[in-house]
């Protein structure tokens, strides 16, 4: 028997409640998408290095639905390490994957990422260019990092 084929959404979900990171690492190498997907889902619900190294590991995911949710939960999980490599996801070919990343990094980054996300005004998509409109409007009343940490 394949494990990895044989991962269904419900044990995704009782993975979930039994905060079993193993299966759900499994999951993760599964041939369904929407297995992965869901798996990538559940780890923001598991907090910690270990959960953060596997979504990292699976950013680079064919699909494009496995590529935003890894990205959202990094920002759901709050994982400040991982901006360098959500700003990579800005050009990802899908504009989902873009409109994650640019949430998750005024989440993760305050204002510190406004020169990143502002040439996405002008994305050829207008999901991404409202995302963009939305997310510097939260940035406005939003501290900086510096400020926050007592740098200033």
């Amino acid at each position: 028997m394949n494990k990895k084929k044989d991962i269904s959404l419900i044990d995704i979900e009782n993975m979930k409640w039994d905060r079993d990171l193993k299966g759900l690492k499994l999951a993760l190498q599964s041939n369904n998408d929407y297995i992965r997907k869901e798996a990538a889902e559940a780890l923001r619900y598991i907090p910690g290095k270990s959960s953060v190294e596997s979504l990292l590991g699976i950013l680079n995911d064919p699909f494009w639905a496995v590529r935003a949710v890894s990205i959202q939960s990094l920002a759901y999980i709050g994982d400040k390490d991982s901006i360098p490599h959500i700003t990579d996801y800005l050009k990802d070919d899908s504009w989902v994957v873009r409109c994650s990343a640019i949430e998750a990094l005024v989440k993760l980054g305050g204002k510190e990422v406004t020169d990143l996300i502002l040439p996405f005004l002008f994305d050829k998509e207008a999901h991404v260019r409202n995302t963009t409109e939305r997310s510097l409007e939260k940035l406005k009343d939003k501290k900086s990092i510096i400020q926050e940490d007592g740098i200033s």
